[in-house]
């Protein structure tokens, strides 16, 4: 397959600029961590502030851990053509941020979704841009009807707007109403793609997120992808 006919469609000239910006302001926040600066009995004072909290970092300490270079990786010229942004300050009813794009590519005849498992892990499932929750729900629903194995991890009630809107099959198979946060907001595709959310604030206007071809990601050696696929759920089941 593909991995060009799956990722959204590299970001212009004016984005790329915010996406660089963006970086280095979570490279800030993450480099306080790795210092030390942010220490972890701190959550709840971030959690106060609706900021993102040491326990996100951390997280992504651990990702990076996966790979050649760490943090570094997400500088390299190859995984910054596929840094995404959207502002959610100028989100009308049309916008179509990067993220339902990649949805919407698997749902395409790009990727053979029969058999797949799709999942994400949010926290309030686009319920500060409904339109893009209504979208996401309808291509989920088609790539249920395709054979795919859909499931949502999510802070969002099973009652709020649109979500009735399911198919019943991906439902009962998903969480809502998490109490907990999960640290990385991401919708993985199978073996083969995930698409991830870099830590914000519910009011932030600018949001990043990063698109992973897992078969082209520069693994440490004693790395596998199992043990990377196997950590992004960990994500997920320490939330539940």
């Amino acid at each position: 397959m593909n991995p060009i006919s799956i990722a959204p469609e590299k970001a212009g000239e004016r984005e790329r600029l915010i996406n660089g910006q963006l970086l280095s302001a979570f490279l800030d926040n993450y480099d306080a961590f790795k210092r030390k600066k942010m220490p972890i009995e701190d959550e709840l004072k971030y959690k106060l502030l609706c900021s993102p909290g040491p326990s996100q970092y951390r997280a992504f300490f651990y990702l990076f851990k996966f790979f050649k270079g760490e943090e570094c990786i997400v500088k390299a010229q190859d995984n910054m053509d596929y840094l995404y942004m959207y502002d959610t300050a100028f989100m009308d009813n049309q916008a179509e941020p990067a993220m339902l794009h990649f949805v919407k590519n698997l749902a395409s005849t790009a990727y053979d979704i029969k058999g797949k498992k799709i999942i994400l892990a949010f926290g309030s499932f686009w319920g500060h841009h409904l339109p893009t929750r209504e979208k996401m729900i309808l291509f989920l629903n088609e790539l249920d009807s395709k054979g795919a194995d859909v499931r949502i991890y999510t802070q969002a009630q099973n009652d709020e707007n649109h979500i009735c809107k399911l198919n019943d099959s991906i439902k009962v198979k998903s969480r809502f109403s998490l109490q907990k946060r999960i640290p990385i907001h991401y919708v993985r595709a199978d073996k083969d793609y995930v698409f991830i959310e870099f830590p914000h604030t519910e009011t932030s206007e600018f949001r990043l997120n990063w698109f992973l071809h897992l078969d082209n990601m520069s693994l440490k050696w004693w790395k596998t992808k199992g043990g990377l696929l196997r950590y992004f759920d960990s994500l997920i089941w320490s939330a539940l």
